[in-house]
């Protein structure tokens, strides 16, 4: 027996050697491909990398049951993050998910173990993080706000051990900005904003204990931007300027003191596109399109060094879409489409080379719903129709993955919304009804399911206003009606939620200003004013809010001309002469900001012709002549800033004839003609121009026959609109309410009446 023991215990001897030395050889393998996998990702050779990652994993994996030190265990959790990583910037979300997974299990074991262990805890939430941002790419919200929600559990029982502790605050700044973005994506944007803000509180912090801390000051730009991201979807574009302001000024300090750093660099770049943003939204269209062209400019020169990361094409993909939308907005959709198609063409790589990563399919998506918009704008609505039903096919399948994901459900009701647009464009009413009543339900549904956010119940109201202006197209003018009072009471409960919202009070001043349209062609004139009452007074308190910003005094331009037709309509002319000479000074004041704006010059040109008429109404007729030469004035410039616009020429022919009016009102017979001519001169030259437009040719037979009443001789003027109407009947364009004048204008020359 004796002999028996001794040999056991050698054997036992044996083995354990035997063990250690195949524990040692495991290690030495596994260190020796970890050596080849940064080799491999230093020469941008992913494949290689990820191959050796993958192989070192498998060791590690190995003899995660046996008693290795506390050294290794950090060395394999740092390879299946580095793993994850990779295989995220090679386009594969499943097997970072897979290694992320391993990662976050591995640690939770050695925290029930220990709870304790500050290391481990902090193993614990980075890998709860990086586990939380694949399935956020995937599409699995639910899951990932709990993976998010569980880091920052953790991270605040940590910090709450060691409260002084700058490493662990650090972890609680992430944690919370991870929380904000996915309450973010979500539309939770006051959820989103109290988080960052959070986070910012605690990064600024930081900063100030130490403040030549690099990755501190990235914290600081990269909260900030987040907070930007916030806010502009609640609509304080003042608010989210200032954050990305205060962003890019630490980023670009950064990248001047770090020139070589790329990541910095591509910091960099989201600071020019959130800046480009803002500008565009100042309408600062080259000012913005400058901002987007120096992102373009690095994340071209990073793609261009490393071709394979797939989260650079992503980032280019994003700055073309960009360019593509400023170029739209500038009316440039030839430039827009090769944007969009050049987004598009990424996207479609992206998305083909995984299929599970649901952002990439959102990505996609949202490229063709641009290509789609491009289309419309080129009146090209096949291929409008064609890109946003495939927009709509990946939204639907997203859809199918998570149903109770509102945000991605939200997306499809946009898609909806689009396809109702084109069908609508393309005549086809009913399948334009069908489909924005298809967005509607469904918004009604995600209102129903998340009463907290407001955007959903915006929807609503979009999907509403659409279905009204159809209605109205059809002269259903009592269904539109409806649907904008239901339309206006939302956006009033949105604003009674959030008073000073300046996003929310402009929602409402539209909605009320298409309620009092319908009302007065419903002729509900007393109604009709109050509606605008109202929402004049919803556009000065937007304007109390944001004084400063452009748009907000369009609108109450806009605003004051349909509260004058009420005006008008209920025959108070001189309340309506006071409300358009408001509307004047809104226009004075819109030019006083660019004095070369167009649109805005026009604008301001229909405020003074409107005051011109209520003037004439009140019978002050040298006040209205003086409204209608300025008016006149400002037409004359618009025809000379762009000489090939014919609409600008047609509201010129318009301000001559009604100067004209006012002349031979007021006895000065000699100038009445000379505007009347110029007025008919005009109007020849758009004949000529657009031969097929007969409206052109009416309007000069209507010319024609104001000018002979100037005229002692009106024979050889109505001769020539005696030849244009007979003309017009000769080929089939002529109006029927204007087949009598041909009688009426031979009989006047003398000429046979039966023909």
């Amino acid at each position: 027996r004796a002999l028996l023991t001794e040999a056991a215990e050698i054997d036992a001897t044996a083995r354990s050697t035997i063990r250690e030395t195949y524990v040692s050889r495991t290690l030495s393998e596994a260190a020796t491909h970890l050596l080849n996998a940064n080799a491999a990702r230093t020469d941008l050779r992913y494949d290689l990398a990820i191959a050796d990652l993958g192989k070192a994993v498998a060791l590690y994996a190995e003899i995660e049951g046996e008693a290795i030190d506390r050294e290794t265990e950090f060395s394999y959790m740092q390879a299946l993050s580095d793993l994850g990583d990779l295989q995220l910037v090679a386009g594969n979300t499943q097997a970072a998910l897979d290694a992320f997974g391993r990662r976050s299990g591995y640690a939770q074991a050695k925290v029930e173990a220990d709870p304790t262990d500050v290391d481990w805890v902090r193993e614990l939430v980075w890998s709860l993080n990086s586990v939380g941002n694949v399935l956020q790419q995937q599409g699995f919200q639910r899951e990932a706000e709990a993976a998010f929600a569980s880091a920052l559990e953790f991270s605040d029982w940590q910090a709450g051990q060691m409260p002084d502790d700058p490493d662990l605050i650090r972890d609680g700044q992430v944690a919370r900005n991870k929380v904000g973005e996915i309450r973010f994506a979500k539309n939770d944007f006051p959820g989103a904003l109290q988080a960052h803000r959070e986070a910012l509180a605690m990064a600024e912090a930081l900063l100030a204990s130490n403040p030549g801390n690099v990755t501190y000051r990235r914290d600081i730009a990269f909260t900030q931007e987040r907070v930007g991201d916030v806010l502009v979807q609640m609509g304080d574009q003042a608010g989210a300027s200032a954050a990305f302001a205060v962003s890019l000024e630490v980023t670009e300090a950064l990248a001047a003191e770090f020139p070589a750093d790329e990541t910095i660099r591509r910091d960099l770049s989201v600071s020019y596109e959130r800046i480009g943003d803002m500008l565009i939204a100042n309408r600062d269209y080259d000012g913005g399109l400058e901002s987007y062209g120096k992102a373009l400019a690095i994340r071209e020169e990073l793609a261009a060094l490393d071709p394979d990361n797939k989260l650079r094409q992503r980032d280019l993909s994003v700055t073309f879409e960009r360019i593509g939308d400023i170029n739209a907005l500038r009316g440039d959709y030839d430039s827009a489409l090769l944007g969009h198609q050049a987004a598009v063409a990424i996207r479609e790589k992206l998305a083909t080379l995984d299929p599970t990563n649901m952002l990439w399919q959102r990505d996609l998506s949202v490229g063709l719903e641009r290509l789609g918009d491009t289309y419309f704008g080129l009146n090209d609505l096949v291929s409008a129709l064609a890109v946003q039903e495939r927009s709509r096919g990946l939204r639907d399948a997203i859809v199918a993955l998570d149903p109770e994901n509102l945000p991605r459900q939200r997306d499809l009701g946009v898609a909806m919304e689009k396809i109702g647009d084109i069908r609508s464009a393309m005549g086809d009413q009913a399948g334009a009804v069908q489909m924005h009543e298809q967005a509607l339900a469904l918004r009604r549904s995600l209102a129903a399911a998340d009463p907290t956010v407001s955007q959903y119940r915006r929807d609503i109201t979009l999907s509403l206003s659409r279905l009204a202006t159809i209605h109205i197209a059809n002269g259903e003018y009592g269904l539109a009606e409806a649907m904008l009072a239901e339309a206006v009471s939302l956006r009033a409960e949105m604003v009674g939620a959030t008073p000073d919202a300046v996003f929310a009070l402009r929602d409402l001043s539209i909605a009320q200003n298409e309620h009092a349209m319908t009302l007065r062609a419903l002729g509900y004139k007393v109604e009709a004013l109050t509606v605008s009452q109202q929402s004049l007074q919803t556009v000065d308190r937007l304007l109390q809010l944001a004084p400063d910003v452009a748009v907000h005094v369009h609108d109450r331009l806009v605003t004051l001309n349909g509260l004058g037709d009420a005006q008008v309509a209920l025959g108070d002319n001189a309340a309506a002469v006071e409300t358009f000479t408001q509307m004047v000074t809104a226009g004075s004041q819109l030019l006083d900001i660019d004095a070369y704006h167009a649109p805005w010059a026009a604008d301001l040109a229909v405020a003074l012709a409107r005051r011109a008429e209520a003037q004439t109404a009140t019978g002050d007729l040298a006040g209205a002549l003086k409204s209608q030469q300025d008016s006149l004035a400002l037409r004359n410039w618009l025809v000379q800033d762009d000489p090939n616009d014919l609409a600008r020429y047609r509201n010129l022919a318009n301000s001559h004839e009604r100067v004209s009016r006012l002349f031979s009102d007021l006895g000065d017979m000699q100038s009445a003609l000379e505007h009347q001519e110029a007025s008919v001169s005009i109007l020849r030259d758009l004949s000529a121009a657009d031969p097929a437009d007969t409206s052109y040719r009416i309007a000069l037979v209507l010319a024609l026959d104001l000018k002979a009443a100037l005229l002692q001789d009106s024979r050889p003027t109505n001769q020539e609109a005696l030849a244009i109407l007979e003309e017009m009947s000769a080929n089939g364009t002529l109006p029927p309410d204007y087949v009598e004048w041909i009688t009426i204008l031979r009989r006047s020359l003398g000429l046979p009446t039966e023909f």
